[in-house]
């Protein structure tokens, strides 16, 4: 078995000889696996602050670090606001995606 692209928008330190999909197809398509913590909306600004800190010191040692990238992850520290962002980016992207191809519930 050969891997012939990635989904992600990165290659992967694992298979940093496998090109990513965009570099493989000259497609902007890309699918990464998300992990994160979100909260309720109206959380109050300063609790969203408090956990975002919590984690990221738990991320933090370069020892988690190795051990998320030796189980094949790719771990992005990112702020609230950037997640929040991502979020809605993602939300629009698979929409149109859902709407194109004419995906409905049955």
């Amino acid at each position: 078995m050969r891997a012939l692209a990635l989904m992600g928008a990165r290659r992967s330190p694992l298979l940093p000889e496998v090109p990513t999909m965009a570099e493989a197809t000259g497609t902007g398509l890309e699918a990464d696996i998300v992990t994160g913590l979100v909260a309720p909306a109206g959380t109050p600004k300063e609790v969203v602050g408090l956990l975002h800190r919590a984690i990221a010191n738990i991320v933090a040692p370069p020892e988690f670090n190795d051990r998320l990238l030796a189980l094949g992850f790719d771990p992005v520290a990112s702020t609230p606001d950037q997640f929040a962002d991502w979020i809605k980016i993602e939300i629009a992207k698979w929409s149109k995606v859902i709407r194109d191809a004419g995906i409905t519930l049955q």
